[in-house]
Formats: structure tokens, C-alpha cells, sequence
């Protein structure tokens, strides 16, 4: 007997997250200059948000020592979002080295699920693959040198983007299949 205990609305969800994850990335590859300037920009008001937050925390610390160690790396995490907002060129090399490091180590960690969840889950491979996929981007951006990094950047956040789709989309497939009783 098969007993289905959740509503077919609760299962949508990642249905839908997945395909605005594939849409995002098919727009980053047909636009990758862009993409990669938004990506730049986005990073870019992060480190200003968080720089702001540690200036508001640094005044907040009941130590002078503290307080100025954290007043200084709000102001270099400050520094380096405006860098990204008015010179996304010359930050670009940190952010590809940002980026190379996620993509590695997400990819690392993606593996590593897939593998615990090999048996248990019918979309493991597909968090293996991904993880594989997500290896290889990182070391493609770490060792290819190309006069256009924004752009590779928006193809690499583009095709990773599909796969987190596609990951998302299977997971959810699976958690909606009805479980035998």
C-alpha cells in the first residue's frame, strides 16, 4: 500500500526555485559580461554592507583593542566593495580567486553529500555530478588567464547556476514521490 503524506503544493517549491536557477543561469550564459558586472557589483555592495555592519559592532565592542581591530576590517571590507562598485576591472582578479575557492570547495562538499547519500537518495548522482562540474569550474577560473574576466565569470555563475537548478529540481522530484507505507 502506498500512503502519500504531503500536499502536492509543498513540493513545488523547488520546482520552481530550480527553474529560476536554470532561467538566471541561461541568461548569465547569453549575457556574460553582464552577468559577471552584476555578480562584481552584488559582491560589491555586500562588502559595503558588511563593512558598515563592522564599523556599527567595532563602536559596540567594550575594548579599544577590539574595537579598533574591528573598525579596521570594516574599513578594508568597505574599501574593497567600493573597489568592486567603481573599479570592477582591476577587483575582478579578486573576485576570480574568490570565486575559483567557492566553486572548489562547494564542490568538495557537494561530493561528499552525494557519496553519504548514495544510498539513500535517488539524486545522488546528480549532486556528484554537480560537485564534479563545480570542481572543474573553480579550477578553470583559477588557471585560465583571459583578457575578459567578467565575462568568463558570468559563464561560470551561469553554468553553475543551471546545475544548482537542475540539483534542486531532482531533490525535489524525489522528495515528492510517494513512500511505500
Amino acid at each position: 500500500m502506498v500512503e502519500v503524506t504531503h500536499t502536492h503544493t509543498t513540493h513545488r517549491h523547488p520546482a520552481i526555485l530550480g527553474a529560476v536557477a536554470i532561467t538566471l543561469g541561461i541568461l548569465a550564459l547569453l549575457a556574460p559580461l553582464l552577468a559577471g558586472s552584476v555578480v562584481a557589483l552584488m559582491l560589491g555592495v555586500l562588502l559595503i554592507v558588511g563593512g558598515i555592519m563592522r564599523f556599527v559592532w567595532a563602536f559596540e565592542a567594550h575594548s579599544f583593542g577590539r574595537g579598533t581591530l574591528l573598525f579596521v576590517l570594516g574599513g578594508l571590507m568597505a574599501l574593497g566593495g567600493l573597489a568592486l562598485l567603481f573599479r570592477p576591472l582591476y577587483a575582478i582578479d579578486v573576485l576570480t580567486v574568490i570565486l575559483a575557492v567557492y566553486f572548489i570547495v562547494d564542490g568538495i562538499v557537494e561530493i561528499i553529500a552525494g557519496v553519504r547519500r548514495h544510498a539513500t537518495t535517488a539524486g545522488w548522482g546528480w549532486l556528484l555530478f554537480s560537485g564534479i562540474v563545480s570542481i572543474l569550474l573553480g579550477v578553470l577560473l583559477w588557471s585560465i588567464r583571459v583578457d575578459d574576466f567578467l565575462a568568463l565569470v558570468g559563464i561560470l555563475v551561469g553554468i553553475k547556476l543551471i546545475f544548482t537548478g537542475v540539483v534542486i529540481i531532482a531533490s525535489g522530484a524525489e522528495h515528492a514521490m510517494p513512500r511505500a507505507a
